[in-house]
């Protein structure tokens, strides 16, 4: 454990700006948008205790998970039950079961299997990089993350299970498969979807996905929210038109404009240059990753950079996607752009990971 003044010395204030500014854009956009200010005094609160979360995830050792496996292990188990009791209590929120209802206040257990599943990869493959040639373990560290892939999956929530996908499907790759393993994965994985296709997605979850290259063909039913996204970002120009005249967004045209939609809340209000700055942002986010990645000492270390970095940025790319056409509607959220106590914790416990890793680097 080092000293409180080591710790800031080594601190990376460059990044903690970045995701401080970032998290105050989509605090002004839910300001904007929420004409009730509910969301935003929720969001307010949430985005405090998130920045305690960061600087105590932060504080704490990360090497506690990686020379103890029982830490990861437990936190594993403990998601899992969580994720199972969920379908059991079968609490909707929009048709999914994703949420436990706690007093006033939703709790998404999703947000943190990311994490756990980030920590449990790295500490798998950070011992057994040598032997990736071997097929037992692509399938075993599968296994780990298609339990909750599953669950989630079930809830029904497709696009927090790409996400895992994604994870996994990235770590294998940067740690090193051979081609045919590379070819038994997506079969694998075709296999997968046209089950889930059949017997798991719900009818409004693949109209979704066929109506989404062509939204015009059913406008007031399973294409409106899309045509509705592409008019508030098609409406803005390359000025946009000002905080809290966002039209589209304020007077209820746009759906879910403070979560799923808000980077086209955003884009209608900040315009094509609102839109530029935030790209330049996140990428500005990345590279201090990536500077992290480089100074990382051990494996495991590395790994869980490159884990929070798919995380998050499959996430934002999905999201960005879905708001403009290109990805059938998940309802995944931008990372501390949107609506959410529990992704807005998640994203700051695990941007507070990546500074404890430079730190104790």
């Amino acid at each position: 454990m080092i000293s409180i003044s080591q710790y800031f010395r080594k601190f990376d204030w460059l990044l903690f700006s970045a995701v401080i500014l970032l998290f105050a854009i989509g605090l002004f956009t839910v300001y904007s948008v929420d004409t009730s200010l509910d969301f935003f005094k929720k969001q307010l609160i949430w985005g405090g205790i998130g920045i305690i979360m960061f600087f105590l995830t932060g504080f704490i050792d990360y090497r506690i998970f990686k020379n103890h496996s029982f830490t990861v292990i437990f936190l594993y188990i403990v998601i899992v039950i969580l994720l199972i009791f969920l379908l059991l209590v079968n609490f909707k929120i929009r048709g999914a079961a994703s949420w436990f209802r706690i007093v006033n206040f939703n709790f998404q257990p999703a947000e943190f299997a990311k994490l756990i599943l980030v920590f449990l990869l790295a500490k798998y493959f950070s011992v057994r990089h040598i032997e990736m040639y071997k097929i037992k373990h692509i399938i075993i560290s599968g296994i780990y993350v298609g339990i909750p892939g599953f669950l989630i999956f079930a809830q029904p929530d497709f696009g927090m299970a790409t996400v895992l996908f994604i994870l996994w499907f990235g770590i294998i790759m940067i740690t090193g498969i051979k081609p045919y393993h590379f070819g038994i994965i997506s079969g694998s994985g075709a296999i997968a979807a046209a089950i889930g296709w059949f017997f798991v997605l719900k009818d409004y979850q693949k109209a979704r996905i066929l109506f989404y290259l062509k939204p015009d063909i059913d406008p007031l039913g399973h294409g409106y929210n899309l045509i509705q996204s592409l008019a508030s970002i098609g409406s803005a120009g390359f000025w946009g038109k000002g905080l809290g005249h966002g039209s589209q967004a304020r007077f209820g045209f746009l759906p879910e404009a403070h979560t799923d939609f808000i980077f086209a809340s955003f884009v209608e209000e900040w315009g094509g240059l609102g839109a530029i700055f935030l790209v330049l942002l996140l990428i500005f986010i990345l590279y201090r990753m990536i500077k992290i990645f480089l100074s990382s000492s051990n494996n495991f270390a590395r790994l869980c950079v490159t884990g929070i970095c798919l995380i998050m940025f499959s996430q934002i790319i999905i999201n960005v996607g879905m708001n403009i056409g290109f990805f059938p509607i998940t309802g995944l959220t931008f990372p501390f752009l949107s609506y959410g106590g529990s992704s807005l914790l998640a994203s700051f416990m695990a941007m507070g990971f990546l500074e404890n890793i430079k730190v104790y680097s």
